[in-house]
Order: C-alpha cells, then sequence, then structure tokens
C-alpha cells in the first residue's frame, strides 16, 4: 500500500467520523426542535382562534348590552297592555335598528318580559308570539343578571342553526323586567373559523365543539355542524335532538379520541382516532360553553421534520462525496511533495540535479461556512421582530375593538345628554337616550341632519354659532336659555373636539342647570340683603366685645385684691403670736416690778430675791427682743410685698429674695394645708418688675394648693429660680399632685376656666399669671402634665424686662 493510499484512509476516517457523528446529533437536535416549533405554533393558532371567538362573543354581548338602554325598552316593559299596543312601531322601529347592525347573520332581535314571554320580535307577526319562543338563555341571564349566550341549536323545522344572545332589560332603580335577545346565524361562528384558516398551507383543520362534544363550526367540513360529535352514544343523541342542539334528521357522525382537558390557554394532546393520530390543541373560550379544537394529522405533523431529515441526509450524502474527492486531491497534493522529495533523493543519488517542489493553494470553504451562517442568523433575527410586529399589531386591534365597545355602551348609558357631530360637515352623527328624553321624542330624527337644520329652532341651543367657537378654542363651556313648555330652560352647555381615525368629530353635552341658576339668584339677593345685617351684628358685638373686656379688666383687680387681702389676713394672724407673747412678756414683768418694789417698800428685800428679779428680766428682754424681731421681718416682708403689688414699679432685684418673700408672707396661709412648700432658689439678678412677679407665684402656688392635693394626705410644692445662659431666667412651680388631662391642659389658661366653680375657684388666676408672663414681663411659660403625675409650670422671663407700652 503506497503513501497516497494509507493519506486518502486517514483523511477520510478523520473526516468523515465526525461528520456522520455531527449529522446524527443534528438530526436528534433538528427533531426536537421541529416538534417544540410545531406545537408552539399549533398552540398560538389555537389561542388566536380561542380570541377571535371570544371577541366575537364578547362584541356581541357588549353591543347588545348597549342596545338594551334604549328607553323604548324600559318604557314598553313599564307600559300597560293598552299602551303597549300604541308603541308597537316604535318597539319595532328600535328592534330593526339593533338587528340592522349585522343584517347579513342577524336574524331577528326580539323583546321579551320577565316571564320570558315574546313581546315583539322582528321575524314574528303579532299574533304568532307565545311563551314557547323565549330563547334557552333567557333563565341563565334572568338568574345571573348579565348578558348570555346559548346554542348554536337548531329549531323544528328549520335548516339554518343559530345561536341566542340574551341581555337583561332594567329599569331606572336597576330591576331587571325584561331581556333583549339577539338571534344571530351560526355561520357567522362558521366563518370566523374559516377565515381564520383561509389562508392555511398545511392541511390544520379547526373545529369549535359546544355541549356534550357537538360540533358547532368546522373549517373544512361546514355539513358536520350539529351532525357530529366527539363520543356519545344514541340515547344522548336523541335527548340532544330534542334539544335542538343535534339536526333533526340524518345520521351523526361519530368523531372518536379523547380531547385533553380544557382550560383558558391551549393544551396539547396527541387522539389515536384508530385510523389515525392526531396533534390536537384545545382551548376553552371564554364567557361561553365552547372549545375551540386546531388538530393536524401527525403524518403532517411530522412532513416538515422528515424533509428535513431527508434534505440533511442528500446534504450529507454530498458532503461525503466532496470529502471523498477532497481527500483524494489532498493525499495527491500530501503525497506530492513526498514523492517529490523520493524523486529527488533519487535523483541526488543518481544524477545530483534538484527538482521543483509544489506550491500548495487555499481552499474557500470555511469563509463560505462562516458567511452562511451570519445569514442565517440574521434571518432568524428578522423573522422574530416581524412575528413580534404581527402579534403587537393584532392585540392592539383587539383592545381597540373592546376599547370601541366600552365606548358605545358608556355613551349610550350615559345619565347626561350627549351628541356626536361631525365638526367638518356638521352632520350630527348620533345621539344618547338621556339628551331624547332632554328635548323631547323629536329628536329620533336628528341623526343624519345637520346642525344648521336646528337653527332659528327655540327648542334647541345655537349649535352652529357655538360650532363655530368650538372649532377656534377647541372647547366650549357656554350657558343658553330655552322656550320650553314649562317655562324657560336654562342649559349650561359643554363641547369638546377630538379626532378619530381621520375624522373630525365634537362631543356635546346639555346639562339642565335651571334650579341652579334661580338659587344663584336668589342666593345674591340674600347676600344682597345680609350685608346691611351682618354690619347692624357686627356694631352690637363690638359694643358687647368693649363691655366683656371691662368687665373683665375688672375682675382681674378684684382677684389681685383678693390675693393681696388674703395676704393681709395671713400676715396679721402670724404676727399675732410675737405680739401677743411680747404684751405676756410685759405684763410678767409688771408683776415682778411691783413685787420687788412693795418688797423693798418694807425693807424685806433679800439677795435671793434680787437675784430672781434680774435673771427674770434677762429672760423676758432676750424672749421679747426675739418675738419683735420676728413681727419686725414679718411686717418687712409684707411690706415690701404690698407695695411692689399696689405700686407696680420697675426696680432692681435678686429674684431669689422676691420669691422668698412672697413665700414667706404665704406662710401663715399655707398652715393646715395638704401641701408642703419648699424652695430651691438661685441667686438671679434682675431689672423687672416684682410685683407680678410675687403676683405669678402667689397663683400659682393657690393653684397646686387648691387643685393638685384633692384627696390626697400629702403633698409638695417646690418653687425654683435659674439663671439661663441665654441671658434669661427661669422660674419654675412642680408639684407631685394628681396633674391635669390634656382637655384641662389646653384650658388651663382661658379666662374663667376652672374645675372647682363655685368651691373657690374663680378661673382668673392662671389667665392672670398668662397676661402677666407674656405681657408685662415679656417671658414665655410653659405647662407639662399628665393624670397622677403632677405638673411642671416653666416660666422663662428676660432679666432686664421689657420697655412699658
Amino acid at each position: 500500500m503506497n503513501i497516497r493510499t494509507r493519506l486518502l484512509l486517514v483523511l477520510i476516517v478523520a473526516a468523515l467520523v465526525p461528520l456522520y457523528l455531527a449529522g446524527w446529533m443534528a438530526l436528534r437536535n433538528n427533531a426536537a426542535a421541529h416538534a417544540e416549533r410545531e406545537d408552539a405554533a399549533l398552540m398560538s393558532r389555537a389561542n388566536e382562534l380561542g380570541a377571535d371567538v371570544e371577541a366575537f362573543a364578547r362584541g356581541s354581548l357588549e353591543a347588545l348590552r348597549a342596545d338594551a338602554g334604549q328607553p323604548i325598552f324600559e318604557r314598553y316593559l313599564a307600559a300597560d297592555p293598552n299602551t303597549r299596543v300604541s308603541m308597537q312601531i316604535e318597539l319595532r322601529g328600535a328592534l330593526r335598528s339593533v338587528a340592522v347592525k349585522d343584517p347579513i347573520h342577524v336574524m331577528s332581535a326580539a323583546l321579551l318580559d320577565a316571564d320570558g314571554q315574546v313581546l315583539g320580535d322582528t321575524a314574528l307577526a303579532q299574533a304568532q308570539r307565545d311563551p314557547a319562543q323565549a330563547s334557552p338563555c333567557a333563565a341563565l341571564a334572568l338568574d345571573s343578571g348579565l348578558g348570555t349566550l346559548s346554542g348554536p341549536r337548531i329549531a323544528a323545522g328549520a335548516r339554518t342553526p343559530f345561536i341566542h344572545f340574551c341581555q337583561p332589560v332594567r329599569n331606572a332603580r336597576g330591576r331587571i323586567i325584561g331581556l333583549l335577545r339577539l338571534r344571530v346565524s351560526a355561520a357567522r361562528l362558521q366563518a370566523i373559523v374559516w377565515r381564520g384558516t383561509l389562508n392555511e398551507v398545511t392541511l390544520r383543520r379547526v373545529l369549535v365543539l359546544g355541549q356534550d362534544g357537538v360540533v358547532v363550526a368546522h373549517s373544512g367540513r361546514p355539513e358536520w355542524v350539529l351532525r357530529a360529535r366527539v363520543g356519545g352514544d344514541a340515547a344522548s343523541d336523541q335527548r340532544l335532538r330534542r334539544a335542538g342542539l343535534l339536526a333533526p334528521d340524518g345520521a351523526i357522525e361519530r368523531l372518536a379520541g379523547q380531547l385533553p382537558t380544557v382550560s383558558q390557554s391551549a393544551q396539547l394532546a396527541w387522539v389515536d382516532t384508530g385510523a389515525d393520530r392526531l396533534r390536537v390543541a384545545v382551548v376553552a373560550v371564554r364567557d361561553t360553553a365552547w372549545r375551540l379544537v386546531v388538530l393536524v394529522p401527525e403524518a403532517v405533523w411530522l412532513a416538515g421534520a422528515r424533509t428535513e431529515i431527508a434534505t440533511m441526509l442528500l446534504l450529507g450524502a454530498v458532503l461525503t462525496v466532496l470529502l471523498l474527492l477532497a481527500a483524494w486531491f489532498a493525499a495527491g497534493r500530501i503525497a506530492a511533495p513526498i514523492v517529490s522529495l523520493t524523486a529527488l533523493a533519487d535523483q541526488v543519488g543518481l544524477a545530483g540535479s534538484a527538482p521543483r517542489l509544489p506550491v500548495q493553494a487555499g481552499g474557500e470553504v470555511g469563509r463560505l461556512a462562516r458567511a452562511i451562517q451570519a445569514m442565517t442568523e440574521r434571518l432568524e433575527d428578522t423573522l422574530a421582530r416581524l412575528a413580534a410586529q404581527v402579534e403587537e399589531q393584532r392585540a392592539t386591534a383587539s383592545r381597540l375593538q373592546i376599547s370601541e365597545s366600552r365606548f358605545a355602551a358608556l355613551f349610550n348609558l350615559s345619565p347626561l345628554p350627549l351628541l356626536l357631530s361631525d365638526r367638518a360637515s356638521g352632520e350630527i352623527v348620533d345621539l344618547n337616550a338621556a339628551f331624547i328624553t332632554q328635548f323631547g321624542d323629536e329628536a329620533h330624527t336628528l341623526p343624519g341632519q345637520r346642525l344648521a337644520a336646528l337653527h332659528g329652532d327655540t327648542r334647541y341651543p345655537d349649535f352652529v354659532h357655538l360650532a363655530g367657537v368650538l372649532n377656534t378654542a377647541r372647547n366650549v363651556d357656554a350657558l343658553a336659555t330655552l322656550d320650553a313648555a314649562s317655562g324657560p330652560l336654562c342649559l349650561r352647555i359643554f363641547a369638546r373636539a377630538f379626532e378619530a381615525g381621520e375624522r373630525q368629530l365634537a362631543i356635546w353635552t346639555c346639562v339642565d342647570v335651571t334650579e341652579t341658576e334661580r338659587a344663584r339668584q336668589a342666593l345674591e339677593a340674600l347676600n344682597a340683603s345680609l350685608e346691611t345685617r351682618v354690619e347692624q351684628r357686627t356694631t352690637e358685638l363690638r359694643e358687647t366685645l368693649a363691655r366683656l373686656q371691662l368687665a373683665q379688666d375688672e375682675l382681674v383687680r378684684s382677684e389681685k385684691l383678693v390675693a393681696l387681702g388674703g395676704l393681709v389676713a395671713g400676715v396679721a394672724h402670724e404676727l399675732n403670736t410675737p405680739i401677743g407673747n411680747s404684751v405676756t412678756v410685759a405684763s410678767t414683768i409688771s408683776e415682778l416690778t411691783a413685787r420687788l418694789v412693795s418688797d423693798m417698800g418694807a425693807g424685806q428685800l433679800r439677795r435671793s430675791q434680787l437675784e430672781t428679779y434680774i435673771q427674770a428680766m434677762q429672760d423676758a428682754t432676750s424672749l421679747i427682743e426675739r418675738n419683735l424681731a420676728r413681727a419686725r421681718t414679718l411686717v418687712t416682708s409684707f411690706k415690701q410685698v404690698s407695695v411692689d403689688r399696689v405700686s407696680e414699679a420697675r426696680r432692681g432685684f435678686d429674684l431669689a429674695d422676691v420669691v422668698a418673700e412672697v413665700a414667706q408672707t404665704l406662710a401663715p396661709s399655707l398652715r393646715g394645708q395638704v401641701g408642703r412648700l419648699e424652695l430651691d432658689l438661685s441667686s438671679v439678678p434682675m431689672d423687672s418688675y416684682p410685683g407680678a412677679i410675687g403676683q405669678i407665684v402667689t397663683n400659682l402656688v393657690n393653684n397646686a394648693m387648691l387643685h393638685a392635693f384633692e384627696g390626697r394626705e400629702a403633698g409638695q410644692v417646690v418653687i425654683s429660680s435659674a439663671a439661663l445662659p441665654d441671658g434669661a431666667a427661669e422660674l419654675c412651680c412642680r408639684d407631685d399632685g394628681c396633674g391635669m388631662d390634656a382637655e384641662t391642659l389646653r384650658k388651663i389658661f382661658d379666662p374663667f376656666f376652672t374645675t372647682k366653680f363655685g368651691r373657690g375657684g374663680s378661673g382668673l388666676g392662671m389667665h392672670i399669671v398668662y397676661n402677666l408672663v407674656t405681657r408685662v414681663l415679656g417671658g414665655r411659660i410653659h405647662v407639662e402634665s399628665r393624670p397622677g403625675e403632677g405638673t411642671l409650670f416653666r416660666i422663662v422671663i428676660p432679666r432686664v424686662a421689657p420697655a412699658a407700652e
């Protein structure tokens, strides 16, 4: 075996074995990817068609709900039989307006009462109405109060299956008084399914199953509608025939297989029919009893994968041949230098001449493969973006359809009178029931006319003039007065301009504000008359307030004098003890002196008697001096306090001295009280009003003794003073009494507020404290208290009081 053959075998093994392994793995991955793509496409198609069928059902129910709001239906159902006879033409016109919205598929529109009795039907004459013609969905609609549908079904003797849509009709109080029924040909559902598969290049089939697996629509076999079932037996077939859910005659096509469980999103399964296997996707249609089924035969489902496998096998065969040729060529190119070297060696050994060696050229296979791969990736990205755009456009169209249905329902059911017009032509496009109620039944004829036709009609506002304003300002808010049968009618007219696609529209609303305008005019007249009365009352209130202010000032002065009088009484009581003691000692001295004089006159004076007399005189003198000093201290303190209180003069003083003097003068009146007064004073030089400070301390102590210790056996009131770093002085009064609740704390400085009215409280003590602190001393007062935790009054005043105003 020469070298070229051996190289050929090595290249073949090195190239073909990896190629075949890669091909086998690619076939496996491709089969799995193909299955996922087919299933995804099947589920997507099922969800899309399910959404289309659901949109048909919901759109029909939304449109029927909007139509059920027409006033004629409520008025007809509420009328008595005699009145209904005169309303027949109007009723049939309203029913025809409902039916002609889809004249191809809508078979009839009917009005039923709350018992299911047909009162009017566009497909029946007056004498042909009977309760048996009521829709099977009527009971469900009456029970649930919502729009419902039933079918498709087929009536006896008829050939066209139909679907019933039922919508409750309510009166102004929301009570269901009847039903509006729409009979739609099942061909509408068949058309949706047929259009959904119109552009299908595969052999997919779509069918819609109703109750008990009955085929109600089929994309490829329309003759199976109500003539085919999935499962079932002859007995159930007869029951369904009697109910009109199966064709009354002819054979029933029985479809074999078991479908997967129904849900709101597509469910995939393999169904074995015996003759073939089918890949199916089943999705439940919301608000209906229908199931939409998309099925593909297994051969069709696998056709793409088989084609791809055949293509890849063919490509592998071609590549094998090419590789063999390339290996043959490469082996030759690789062996050529070796052969040349062998020939060179032979030549060198024999002839000694050097032959010319061959030059190998590079190939293009690698660059070509990379270019193809890059192109494939770009194509996949482009296809993904296109699919996303298509899905977004489909969702946008669905949302637009739902939005239009909601706008129509809101427009028709709005309690405000609404009119829709074309701004370019002035044509009246539509109006709602409230507009007809506002302007009368003649307004039924306005749609299709132009706004100019209403010019000069006193029953309507001047829409022509207002439309000109709207074209300039884009909105209108105007007031108009019309001549009505009941008298002048005042309307507030609002209009807004907007665009719907390429059309320029305007929406108008006319609100009756007659009563509001009358009330406004009456209010203006009342306001005019009230101004004089308010001025008179204000004058009277000013005079009353001045009298009350004088009375309050008088009460404050009285309170100060009462406090001073109590102080005088306490000092007088306190002076009684030292003065009485002094009088008693003086009387004793007088008796001892008289006895000494008597003994001296009789010549009986002894040395011991004289010594006893002298000792008694020394003791008496000491006792008299102490009592008179005590009296002098009390008189001096009272004199200074009383002068400060009465004169209200400003002078320099020490805050601790003033508070101590006031406490000393209060001491007699505090004897026998539950609370005990203690002082914690620091020296604070001040230039202020000592009388005001004394009055503040007196009122705070008296207030604590009166209120803080009720129901307690002991208590403590502490007066403290201190100098603050900012040049101010702090005066605090703290007690450990019963405290105050939030309501009392909020009103404590109000004049005439007291919790012991008639029991010693005047309601002015703390009010006087507040006025003295804030107005006379130029400071501020803060109080903290909680029930059971005592009370703290914190007063901060400047050391130099502000100048008196």
